[in-house]
């Protein structure tokens, strides 16, 4: 999905709270880097915005939504942004009512693969 040579650049945002979705971010992260793309924390800059989502709760659920909302105003408009984490696997409806995009599941980090074109998987 996304090529060329240059070095890209990723904002990722996982929620800090949720063990699970920590543990994915750590391998996302380091997937990332393995593949030499720069992790940025300013989403204005980004040429792939990654949101990592928890829906363990409805709390969780409703911060969730709110940051996929929020991303999508603050990306570059060309950038796309994924939604991973469990949000896509318990409430697909609900994420579809701010998010037309690619999403995957905690057991579809491979996805990954095809999204950013990856050399080491």
């Amino acid at each position: 999905m996304l090529k060329n040579n240059k070095q890209k650049k990723v904002f990722f945002y996982t929620p800090g709270d949720c063990p699970r979705r920590n543990m994915d971010a750590a391998r996302i992260l380091e997937y990332f880097k393995k593949n030499n793309w720069q992790i940025t924390q300013n989403t204005g800059e980004a040429d792939l915005v990654l949101c990592n989502t928890c829906a363990f709760c409805k709390e969780k659920e409703d911060q969730s939504i709110r940051k996929i909302w929020l991303l999508n105003r603050r990306k570059r408009k060309n950038a796309p942004l994924v939604v991973c984490g469990c949000l896509p696997g318990i409430n697909k409806e609900r994420l579809d009512s701010v998010h037309r995009g690619l999403v995957f599941g905690p057991a579809e980090l491979e996805k990954l693969d095809q999204i950013i074109n990856a050399r080491i998987k």
